[in-house]
């Protein structure tokens, strides 16, 4: 089976904007005797776990549930190469070099070892605690289409998969997950607002101008395409004003592409306040790091 679309975002550390170049197209075993091919390569996967909830039957502990981030390596007979959720566990992973969105056709793939794959329920977040139940994975079925459930314009950085329990047999204790990937092709840039704007303001600075043009150029260079900025802010201030702001600052963006010869129609705003922190806005540094405008480019 060979899968096509999805969302893979490159998150960067500095304001200036990168293509995903060094992203190529991999196929991989998909656990079953088959294989998938994700257009972004390794990009694709999950990078963290950040809980893990044993559930019956289950000899696996926090140590083995990181096989179930990175890239596909399921290897036959080796108990180690994934995590056994047990009947009931749960396993919650994080994209940080990448993000879900939903584009036309499946926008996630799990990677469950076993020929006949047990019932196991999946949920995405924005931010590891507000869910949206996106589906089940049973039988041959691992690969799930968000459409429809979540807001096109949307992205999620956590997929949680539950076990469901009552599906659980003697022969069938839990799923067995090797990797969780997004699948296709996008880019994410994370502009620190302090390039872009004065403090409190959304007023591009003239310094802002080199970065959003290399933005602008790379968006272009793609016949079919879709750009979703998003606003954030720390957690000073109200959160209306917060909304407000990172809205209008994300509009500001936008507004300069568009006058930079990307077109207005495949353009999507939003602004999230200071409800997606990076960091916890417990010192200056850590604010500094919430204060920012994302760019996320979809292609294709």
């Amino acid at each position: 089976m060979s899968v096509r679309t999805l969302a893979v975002c490159l998150m960067l550390a500095t304001p200036a904007f990168a293509a995903t170049a060094h992203a190529q197209s991999k196929t991989y075993p998909n656990g079953r005797g088959g294989d998938v091919t994700l257009p972004m390569g390794d990009l694709s996967f999950a990078d963290e776990v950040v809980s893990f909830k044993p559930g019956t039957s289950s000899r696996n502990g926090e140590s083995i549930a990181q096989k179930a981030t990175g890239a596909a390596d399921f290897k036959s007979g080796v108990d180690d190469s994934y995590v056994t959720l047990g009947c009931g566990g749960e396993l919650v992973v994080r994209f940080t070099d990448n993000a879900l969105t939903d584009v036309e056709g499946p926008d996630l793939y799990v990677f469950e070892t076993a020929k006949d794959v047990e019932q196991t329920d999946i949920s995405v977040s924005k931010d590891g605690e507000s869910w949206i139940d996106v589906g089940r994975i049973a039988g041959a079925t691992t690969a799930l289409d968000i459409k429809g459930k979540v807001k096109p314009a949307d992205t999620f950085r956590y997929v949680k998969i539950a076990d469901h329990e009552h599906a659980c047999t003697a022969a069938n204790a839990g799923a067995d997950i090797d990797a969780v990937a997004a699948i296709g092709s996008a880019s994410r840039t994370v502009f620190d607002s302090a390039v872009l704007f004065d403090t409190g303001k959304a007023q591009l600075k003239p310094g802002a101008t080199a970065v959003l043009k290399d933005l602008a150029a790379s968006i272009k260079g793609h016949s079919k395409v879709r750009v979703v900025l998003e606003g954030h802010t720390d957690a000073t201030g109200s959160d209306a004003v917060n909304v407000d702001l990172s809205r209008a600052r994300a509009e500001a963006v936008g507004d300069f592409l568009t006058a930079n010869g990307v077109a207005e129609a495949v353009i999507d705003t939003v602004g999230y306040g200071e409800v997606q922190p990076l960091a916890p806005n417990d010192t200056a540094a850590n604010m500094a790091k919430n204060r920012r405008v994302e760019a996320l480019v979809i292609v294709g």
